[in-house]
């Protein structure tokens, strides 16, 4: 009785129970936008009929920072007409993300995303690294630092 009286109000709420699933492997990347730090906006059509590597990520992350010579490496190796980067960082400030991508030598777009973002995109942990198809279908999902060699197969898959 407790669970209905608990999923009735969540109805009246207007929320689903259990987790969002929308963005796992084999499912339609999330209609999402975000600001790029170069200007003009991050959304699907920003990736659309490529093979995207979307990484998020940010700047007070120690993971994040220590996998950064990574995705910049992978991204020399992979980058391609028909392959996309996009870094998608948390509500930082700009100038902050600006000063750490100018840093690091970072050569590929990033996105501020705010919680919306990243609710819709099921992120619970950065880094994350997620591999969309040409037809913008999610077909990988790796929660950790990732290596250039991962990186290399899921996009080659």
């Amino acid at each position: 009785m407790r669970i209905v009286a608990l999923l009735a109000g969540l109805a009246a709420l207007g929320a689903a129970p259990g987790p969002i699933r929308s963005a796992a492997v084999g499912h339609a990347v999330p209609a999402v936008s975000g600001s790029l730090t170069s200007g003009g906006t991050f959304d699907a059509g920003t990736i659309a009929g490529k093979v995207a590597v979307l990484n998020f990520w940010a700047t007070w992350c120690p993971p994040c920072r220590a996998e950064t010579p990574a995705m910049v490496a992978a991204y020399r190796r992979l980058h391609a007409p028909d392959v996309a980067f996009v870094g998608i960082d948390t509500t930082e400030a700009v100038p902050i993300v600006k000063t750490f991508l100018s840093a690091k030598g970072m050569p590929y777009a990033t996105a501020i995303a705010g919680p919306g973002v990243y609710n819709a995109f099921d992120i619970a942990y950065i880094p994350t690294t997620i591999v969309v198809d040409a037809r913008g279908v999610i077909r990988a999902r790796w929660v950790g630092e990732i290596t250039p060699a991962q990186l290399a197969g899921y996009v080659a898959d």
